[in-house]
């Protein structure tokens, strides 16, 4: 998948995750060696794999079009999950601008 290929913002989703899956399935979760541990390495495991799959969707997208909301997800702590990442890019998509955006009536007059 090339970010330079134009999809629908949900076929590029869907052949992402589908590729993201496949890929996990080659890189197993982090367990602690040690038996009976509960250190929580699998948890932060999963939540860096999480964070990874957020930023490679949203570098993926079309800089011109998904620039700026791309750049607020970015920046958010914690970082919003792929599915909601997903959703608001989708509305953009579909509507033009999120609540992320702000409007020509919002914008502050000098």
């Amino acid at each position: 998948m090339s970010p330079n290929q134009r999809y629908v913002v949900a076929v590029y989703y869907a052949k992402f995750c589908q590729l993201r899956n496949e890929l996990d399935t080659h890189e197993p979760i982090i367990a602690c060696p040690k038996e009976g541990c509960d250190c929580g390495v699998d948890k932060i495991h999963l939540a860096r794999r999480e964070d990874d799959r957020v930023h490679r969707f949203l570098l993926g997208l079309r800089a011109s079009k998904y620039g700026a909301l791309r750049s607020v997800l970015l920046s958010q702590n914690p970082m919003p999950t792929l599915n909601r990442a997903f959703q608001l890019i989708n509305a953009k998509e579909r509507f033009g601008k999120t609540e992320t955006e702000p409007t020509a009536e919002a914008a502050p007059t000098y």
